[in-house]
């Protein structure tokens, strides 16, 4: 009886890990022969744009590198929400990854009443690229210096204008972050889309806009505008002229956009660490990063751990802020 028992617990525990490995998409050497088939790229993007070419570049490269097809699909809308949320309820399974800057997974999550998913539920693979926002003027404005730009502001409340892209943006929430640290009053200017508002402080119809990188440095190597700050802790190799902010003593305004590559949580580590791998060598190959850095964007990888310390500390620094400002929005 005893040994029947015996039996009878070893048929169990062997029926357990078997249903795991099913239930779980995983089978013994499975990360061995990943991927066995194309595997999907999700941007919260529509093509044509910095974020759909980035992440082509990146499919392509991995796609040499692991011998399989990497396919970029465009799921635009919503803020990215759209995107992350398919990403999230994908199989673990390594086939439906996240190409993704920053906002999804740092301040989507405190900005939104209704969002269906947290950055616990990504695996984090690789940082790709880094890029910081700045703060342009435009080249008929009076203050050309980040210095003039603050003492301007203050002696002159409620009269500079700041274009932004709608409550909650990238644009707006520097542009607040910089409002709050000075004790500045901006006058809120919204635009559909960076090329518009940059037309606008091209002609001097507006006076700051607070963009990325890859925005605004085309307007300040044509002359269009000024990049007063740039908004980290370093110097740009893109724009070496122009000063950080924490250079100007506000390090604390140190605000950097990323791009990285997640997969659903719960994917096998042994997949992470090939994907990983794979995305280290993808992004020092030069067709990457010299495309990158001709935008202002500096290709840069990471291990899934330094990308995971890198989510939770930026969550923490968005959420301050959003909660500074008491916004929540519900769409």
């Amino acid at each position: 009886m005893k040994k029947e028992e015996e039996m009878r617990s070893r048929y169990l525990l062997a029926a357990v890990v078997s249903a795991a490995f099913a239930f779980g998409n995983i089978t013994p050497g499975a990360a061995q022969s990943y991927p066995e088939k194309p595997v999907r790229i999700i941007i919260g993007f529509s093509a044509g744009g910095g974020t759909d070419i980035y992440s082509r570049l990146l499919g392509d490269n991995l796609s040499k590198i692991l011998d399989q097809n990497f396919i970029v699909e465009n799921m635009p809308g919503a803020a990215t929400k759209i995107a992350a949320e398919a990403v999230a309820r994908a199989p673990a399974d390594g086939y439906t990854l996240f190409f993704t800057g920053a906002t999804a997974l740092v301040s989507n999550p405190h900005l939104y009443e209704k969002i269906s998913y947290s950055a616990d539920d990504f695996a984090p693979i690789s940082l790709v690229a880094t890029t910081p926002y700045t703060v342009m003027v435009g080249a008929k404005f009076p203050a050309q210096t980040f210095d003039d730009l603050i003492k301007l502001a203050k002696e002159r409340p409620a009269s500079i204008k700041v274009g932004s892209l709608g409550v909650g943006s990238g644009p707006y929430l520097v542009g607040k972050a910089v409002e709050q640290a000075f004790g500045l009053q901006f006058v809120e200017v919204p635009y559909k889309g960076s090329a518009d508002a940059g037309l606008d402080l091209a002609a001097g119809r507006l006076d700051v806009y607070p963009d990325g990188m890859t925005g605004s440095l085309m307007m300040h190597k044509n002359g269009n505008g000024k990049i007063v700050a740039v908004m980290d802790d370093k110097r740009s190799p893109s724009v070496p002229d122009v000063p950080s902010i924490a250079e100007l003593g506000h390090p604390e305004l140190a605000l950097i956009n990323w791009f990285a590559l997640v997969a659903p949580a719960g994917t096998p580590k042994e997949i992470i660490d090939k994907l990983n791998k794979a995305t280290v060598e993808a992004v020092k190959m030069n067709n990457f990063s010299e495309c990158l850095l001709e935008n202002g964007v500096i290709a840069q990888s990471s291990t899934p751990e330094e990308l995971g310390e890198r989510i939770k500390s930026g969550s923490v620094t968005w959420r301050k802020l959003i909660e500074s400002l008491h916004l929540k929005l519900r769409d």
